[in-house]
């Protein structure tokens, strides 16, 4: 999840909803030494009351190819992925990347660098942002109770430094009371997996979601409800410590 930067929002909204578009973001270097454009794909653009959804394609360097007796080869891949920008009155502007996180982060570096080309502007286009989960707990079990799982790092015990738990009702544990709450032992929440609906979302800390349902799938009110509570309750925050661009 990453807040789009008001100085920003006329770029943003006018390069990301113009169905069809593509924009070279970076040249790529390869083995042989000649360059590749790589390019930012809009394929598709969907607008409806909860804001713009969005389907996109990313062009990116590959992992490293092995062949024994051979160096090792990297190719051009195009990575499909989608996004949706929360346009909600009263509320940040908020744009959700559905699909694997290392692509999200490959995809905000391509707006930076396409907006930096067009506007020669160092402003930075999207920011990350965080959910304080511990230092809003009761507010947001409030709104989704019956915790499915939870992870603690940093536990302050003579023997347990971390802990992973699963089951129902977590927040009514004693180990929740005893790693998350207590002022003495509690560490450092990584994550609550939330009841919403009939699904279990995952939370994390660093602003990401997790779902059963799948990157396909586009939950887009689920997104939305959850986001809503961390709203409501001032859970969400931007988090300089996450900014890695």
């Amino acid at each position: 999840m990453f807040q789009i930067n008001l100085k920003c929002q006329p770029f943003a909204e006018n390069l990301l909803t113009v169905s069809g578009s593509e924009y070279v973001y970076d040249l790529w270097e390869k083995s042989d030494g000649t360059k590749e454009e790589l390019r930012l794909y809009i394929d598709s653009v969907l607008h409806s009351k909860l804001g713009t959804t969005i389907e996109i394609q990313l062009d990116k360097e590959s992992p490293p190819f092995y062949v024994r007796g051979e160096e090792p080869q990297r190719f051009r891949i195009t990575a499909r992925m989608g996004a949706h920008i929360f346009k909600i009155q009263g509320w940040p502007l908020l744009i959700g990347i559905f699909g694997q996180y290392d692509n999200a982060l490959d995809f905000r570096m391509a707006i930076k660098k396409i907006y930096l080309d067009q506007t020669n502007s160092t402003d930075t286009p999207m920011f990350p942002v965080g959910f304080q989960l511990r230092e809003h707990d009761d507010a947001l079990l409030q709104r989704f109770p019956n915790m499915k799982k939870l992870r603690v790092t940093g536990i302050q015990g003579a023997y347990v430094r971390t802990a992973v738990l699963a089951g129902d009702m977590l927040e009514e544990s004693p180990e929740y009371q005893k790693w998350v709450r207590d002022e003495y032992r509690s560490g450092i929440v990584s994550y609550f997996g939330v009841t919403v609906g009939d699904e279990t979302v995952v939370l994390s800390t660093y602003g990401n979601m997790y779902s059963r349902q799948g990157k396909e799938a586009r939950p887009i009110v689920t997104v939305y409800q959850i986001l809503k509570g961390l709203i409501e309750c001032r859970a969400l925050i931007y988090s300089p410590t996450l900014d890695i661009y």
